[in-house]
């Protein structure tokens, strides 16, 4: 079941954020315009999580005619991981509007941003890792279901989507961090420049270090949690890969194809084309098997619809590549680099 956001305090949020009774834009100084501009962004943001959030009920909703549009394991993976999110943000506005409403040069904004930085740190990386999956899942909604597929051409009609997709709406939290780095930053140069002994100099200069900490921390996540995937995928292609393969300590590094030379010990024998698939602490070889072995396989119901794309989860191909050596590099006591050079193409 999809996750509810409770205990959440609520603000009357506008679609398009206007400009509130307490800023002036005539009177008001460098720092409080770029805190004002912090408040309209993170509005409309916060207004974006809500309307993804109705669109999440509407789609889950079993009283509609036809029942609901998803069910409980497709709206997990498209929705499930977005109500922490808007929780920290709802709550994180209604103070930025609170500091708005009641605006002096004395607010130290810095210190509202490091209330909620653990919350950020722990609501975005289960989003922002499995945003690939997200979309794609939404595209095999959309494309298995008429149901779904109007029902997503209609929420875009609606004025508070304003004409974006479901996806490019679901992409703004991965775009969200970047922004309030940048407006942190800005925030930090106005301050710092109207008063360099005010308090929030500092405040604001940790809330923008933790903010990149929580980038970096994303940018690592989302790698690590990539390259797992792209090893289960290399186990995927390669025909009785030992499933030790499949590690969470090990990474991926490089793959090459080459020609196997006739030597001692040797692998498959002079001529085999062989694909090394290399990891931070193993080397995986896998011999190319012979296109003559190879077959695809269709029914006659999906074969016609193979050139449109439609059908083809039933297609089935036998693996191109198939398991020869694992070795591990800590066995490995040479490595000899051999340079192509005009000797050896003269010889």
């Amino acid at each position: 079941e999809i996750p509810r956001v409770t205990g959440v305090q609520t603000c009357a949020l506008p679609i398009l954020a206007s400009s509130t009774p307490a800023f002036d834009m005539l009177k008001a100084t460098a720092r409080q315009q770029v805190f004002h501009e912090f408040v309209t962004t993170e509005t409309n943001y916060v207004a974006v999580l809500q309307t993804i959030t109705a669109i999440a009920a509407e789609a889950e909703d079993v009283m509609q005619q036809g029942g609901a549009l998803l069910d409980q394991q497709e709206m997990k993976i498209i929705f499930g991981l977005l109500p922490p999110i808007l929780k920290v943000h709802t709550e994180m506005l209604c103070k930025l509007e609170a500091a708005e409403e009641n605006w002096s040069e004395a607010v130290t904004v810095g210190i509202i941003i490091l209330q909620y930085t653990e919350d950020i740190l722990r609501a975005y990386p289960p989003f922002v890792n499995f945003f690939e999956r997200t979309k794609n899942q939404i595209r095999e909604c959309d494309q298995k279901s008429v149901r779904f597929h109007a029902f997503l051409k209609m929420c875009e009609r609606r004025a508070e989507c304003c004409r974006q997709t479901l996806p490019e709406l679901m992409i703004r939290p991965v775009q969200r961090l970047p922004s309030i780095s940048l407006l942190l930053n800005d925030l930090v140069k106005h301050t710092r420049r109207a008063d360099p002994g005010h308090p929030d100099c500092d405040e604001l200069e940790r809330a923008l270090a933790k903010i990149k900490e929580v980038m970096t921390h994303l940018n690592e996540e989302k790698r690590r949690t990539e390259g797992q995937i792209h090893i289960f995928d290399i186990y995927s292609e390669i025909e009785n890969c030992p499933a030790s393969v499949v590690s969470s300590h090990r990474s991926f590094v490089t793959r090459a194809d080459c020609v196997e030379m006739a030597a001692e010990n040797q692998l498959c024998g002079k001529g085999y084309e062989l694909t090394l698939f290399l990891f931070t602490d193993l080397l995986v070889v896998a011999k190319r098997k012979s296109t003559k072995g190879l077959s695809i396989s269709r029914s006659p119901s999906t074969a016609s619809l193979a050139g449109t794309g439609v059908g083809q989860g039933s297609v089935l191909q036998t693996k191109a590549l198939k398991f020869v050596k694992m070795l591990q590099l800590s066995s490995v006591r040479r490595l000899v680099d051999v340079v192509d050079t005009e000797a050896c193409d003269e010889t």
